[in-house]
């Protein structure tokens, strides 16, 4: 029998987390066309709410302001960071290029906090990779521009989730795309002049 070639393309990191799921070149809808909100796959039953009315769901733990929330909590009680001095003293400045700036000069607290971020994401990845046995998962986004910071982190928790032939197949990459996939893909619905 053949068996098909799937891609996943979770999670476009930014305010929210999104993704598709791609079939042999095929986007797969479901049989209710919203398949692949991997935001919302549940990580933990008495997690944080999340912003559709659940409990610890993936967005829950690394969507923007939910990350960022965490990250300022932490930094309160770090006001001598290098956070916090590129945030010039202003908690409500701390961005994730702040934390990218601040984890690629050493800082411990956003070192960890992207470690953390990784770690969620390649949990839930791992459930993915269990499941649907995918060649790629491909990572975009802007929290994504980080880079081996975070890649590193979200490799390593899939493998040590993933079973082991699962694991052994799938590749887990950043988007060559990066920040401007979704501006150039709505360009590309519009010029194939794609009807709802």
């Amino acid at each position: 029998y053949n068996v098909p070639s799937i891609m996943t393309a979770p999670p476009t990191l930014g305010t929210g987390v999104g993704g598709a799921v791609i079939i042999d070149g095929t986007l797969y809808r479901g049989s209710s066309f919203v398949a692949g909100e991997i935001g919302h796959m549940p990580l933990n039953e008495l997690g944080p709410r999340c912003n559709c009315g659940s409990f610890g769901c993936l967005e829950a733990y690394v969507g923007r302001e939910y990350f960022l929330n965490k990250v300022r909590k932490i930094l309160e009680d770090a006001p001598q960071s290098i956070t916090m001095k590129l945030a010039s003293g202003n908690l409500f400045s701390v961005t994730p290029e702040i934390l990218e700036k601040a984890a690629q000069k050493g800082d411990k607290i956003a070192k960890d906090a992207w470690c953390e971020m990784g770690i969620h994401i390649g949990n839930a990845l791992a459930g993915i990779i269990n499941l649907l046995n995918p060649e790629v998962i491909i990572i975009g986004g802007g929290m994504a521009e980080v880079g081996n910071m975070l890649f590193d982190s979200i490799r390593s928790a899939a493998k040590r989730k993933s079973m082991n032939i699962q694991g052994k197949a799938v590749r887990i990459v950043k988007a060559r795309l990066g920040n401007d996939a979704g501006v150039i893909g709505a360009g590309e619905i519009v010029k194939a002049g794609v009807r709802w």
